[in-house]
């Protein structure tokens, strides 16, 4: 055995030949170890070796420039040729020293080992030619020393670790970085798998999952692309997170139309529309579009008896009527709201809405109930109009106007005439509205019911010469105060003739 090859920490490398040394180089190396090894590792072994006949240092930067490699490269190659015996390491103050072995002598004789088997010599040999072989390249040593830590340090078996190489080849071609190896591996550990068994299941789900996804690509009339990261990832939280068969993902796609820009993003809305409705194969989906296209042309005919020029279906669209049959209305019943909101001139979903629930407040749940209080107030509408047709006033009749009417009719007990009578008082006025409600309090509060009675109170008034406008109420440019008399006293006199009173 030879004392040779210093390695200094001072960055200095010594090789040194002592003993029997021969610069020829050792027949077991040429006959086996530099069959298997990597090229560059051959090249420092033999530089090395040839260091070692003059016994003198060399930096590592001359090393570095004469051999075309890295330092950390030389050093894995040391430490490659020490695992595998043909260098002895001794750690010194100084430094490690590797000692060559090389033939002569007894002493080499008794320490050399004896003839072991090529797998003992070299166990990465048969890994090294099947790698070259997926590659169909000589693997460079820092590819190798990759690959020799998925198994050295991450404890992957071999044959794992070549079903990798072979998958991430069939993948982006024999060019492949390292470094793409690299996170694939990394995303093979983080998954557990560990076992060539395992890593077979997930790559038929990859690829079932990337010919998944090619299709429904081909679908969208995507023809120039293969599925990348971002189409896998929704493919697979379609089919696996969210529990979609692939026949139900084609099924939901039926009359949809993809642009090209996010049309993943976009059948993802949809799928997880499905989705939430717990329609995940094709047949739930077939039914669940049926009963959508069904609820579609209920919304369509909503929104036309509405006289609304678009009929396109929104999410508001589909709040409505569900909130509407989910209390119980028909679409005859709904449609019925739809013409009185538009007779009523507030043409809306929020009108509707209105007049179903008032309906639903007082009991009407029959289409036959409905219409007979549509007929009644609609009766109710035409008395008010007649009134405030008498008065001037020309605002739509809404809620609160039939409750004016009712209170004065149906609580005070007025006949419809005596409001009429009223409306023709305060005609005159500037602002009638108001002056009739002034009229029609002071009426309930005297008792008045018929017309008679009203116009005997006006007559009083008039001819009195009692001001019947409340104080400081607003009315129109007055004429003279005579003027003003004298109109008062021949509008009571025209209401008498009119109303038959004495």
């Amino acid at each position: 055995m030879r004392e040779g090859i210093h390695f200094f920490t001072n960055s200095m490398r010594k090789f040194t030949a002592g003993g029997e040394a021969v610069t020829p180089v050792p027949t077991a190396f040429l006959a086996k170890d530099m069959l298997d090894a990597p090229s560059d590792y051959v090249k420092v072994y033999l530089y090395g070796l040839y260091l070692s006949e003059a016994e003198t240092p060399e930096s590592d930067m001359v090393m570095e420039n004469k051999l075309h490699m890295k330092g950390s490269e030389i050093d894995q190659a040391l430490r490659y040729w020490a695992d595998r015996g043909r260098i002895k390491t001794e750690e010194t103050p100084e430094g490690p020293v590797y000692s060559f072995k090389t033939p002569g002598g007894a002493a080499a004789a008794k320490a050399a080992p004896k003839e072991p088997a090529r797998r003992e010599m070299y166990p990465y040999a048969a890994f090294n030619l099947r790698a070259a072989d997926i590659m169909q390249r000589e693997l460079k040593p820092a590819e190798l020393k990759r690959l020799y830590s998925y198994m050295e340090e991450d404890k992957l078996p071999q044959d794992l670790v070549l079903r990798l190489l072979e998958y991430c080849v069939g993948l982006k071609g024999k060019n492949i970085n390292i470094a793409y190896v690299d996170r694939v591996e990394e995303a093979w550990i983080k998954r557990g798998i560990r076992t060539l068994e395992g890593a077979e299941e997930a790559i038929a789900e990859f690829q079932a999952r990337s010919s998944g996804a090619r299709q429904i690509m081909r679908l969208m009339g995507i023809l120039d692309k293969a599925p990348g990261q971002t189409e896998l990832e929704y493919y697979r939280k379609w089919t696996k997170d969210w529990g979609f068969a692939h026949e139900g993902i084609v099924a939901a796609m039926q009359g949809k139309e993809f642009s090209k820009s996010n049309p993943f993003k976009y059948l993802d809305a949809i799928l997880s529309g499905y989705h939430e409705r717990g329609a995940h194969r094709a047949q739930e989906i077939a039914e669940l579009s049926n009963r959508t296209d069904e609820r579609d042309a209920r919304i369509k005919e909503i929104l036309k008896a509405l006289n609304y020029r678009s009929l396109a279906v929104t999410q508001s669209h589909v709040d409505y009527l569900n909130n509407w049959q989910r209390a119980g209305f028909s679409q005859k019943i709904i449609l019925l709201a739809c013409s009185e909101a538009t007779r009523s001139g507030r043409r809306s979903l929020d009108r509707v809405d209105q007049y179903l629930q008032s309906w639903k407040k007082h009991g009407l749940l029959t289409e036959t109930q409905i219409r007979s209080h549509i007929a009644q107030q609609n009766e109710l509408v035409e008395l008010i109009r007649q009134v405030y047709e008498m008065a001037g006033i020309t605002a739509p009749i809404e809620e609160k106007d039939k409750n004016f009417y009712l209170t004065y009719t149906k609580q005070c007990g007025m006949e419809h005439d005596v409001l009429l009578l009223a409306a023709e008082l305060s005609s005159i006025t500037e602002h009638p509205g108001r002056y009739m409600r002034s009229i029609l309090k002071q009426w309930a509060k005297a008792d008045v019911h018929r017309v008679d009675e009203a116009m005997a109170m006006e007559q009083r008034r008039a001819e009195s010469r009692i001001n019947v406008q409340p104080p400081n109420y607003p009315q129109r440019p007055a004429p003279p105060a005579s003027y003003a008399d004298e109109r008062g006293r021949q509008s009571v006199e025209e209401l008498r003739q009119r109303f038959g009173t004495q």
